[in-house]
């Protein structure tokens, strides 16, 4: 869904000045999940727990959080998956969502005297939870960074660009046809 409004004003007769809200809610975007992770040991359980379970509570916001393996940097060993019989089993889902809302300045002075220019300004700001098509930007594969909680993954978007400027003209070379050149 997309949205917007746009004020413009003439600033003199050549000179038109706007200024807009552009804004837009994707919904359904593609990203990837494991479908098989490991099971979780709470953090009460401790690592290396006897018996680790499909515990989505323990990476709940403000949950103490659990363990999915144990054993020192460099040798971790880690807990059973799901279904032993599978290794990994990425899954590409149609449930993520991205929210940009931006403020766009535009001063916009029209042929006069051989010359055009503009100048616009935007402020802007993206964010989603691991939409999988935006992540070509950063040459990553898009899963979620933890399947038991996609709401660790809300952020900033691949491509927010907060801060945009450009400045850009335009000069008629003053040369017409039956006229000597200059």
């Amino acid at each position: 869904m997309q949205y917007n409004l746009n004020v413009q004003r003439q600033l003199s007769g050549t000179t038109v000045l706007t200024v807009a809200y552009v804004g837009s809610h994707g919904v359904h975007l593609f990203t990837g999940r494991e479908a098989n992770p490991g099971l979780v040991c709470t953090a009460a359980q401790g690592p290396n727990c006897a018996n680790p379970t499909l515990n989505y509570a323990a990476f709940a916001n403000g949950a103490a959080g659990g363990y999915l393996g144990y054993g020192q940097p460099g040798s971790v060993t880690r807990n059973s998956r799901l279904n032993n019989a599978l290794s990994t089993f990425p899954n590409l889902e149609a449930n993520s969502s991205s929210r940009y809302n931006s403020v766009m300045m535009d001063l916009n002075r029209r042929f006069s005297n051989n010359l055009q220019a503009q100048v616009s300004y935007t402020l802007s700001h993206c964010t989603d939870d691991g939409g999988y098509l935006g992540s070509f930007n950063t040459a990553s594969t898009g899963n979620v960074t933890n399947p038991y909680n996609r709401a660790y993954d809300r952020g900033p978007c691949s491509h927010d660009i907060k801060h945009l400027f450009k400045i850009n003209s335009l000069y008629a070379l003053p040369f017409k046809i039956g006229r000597a050149h200059v």
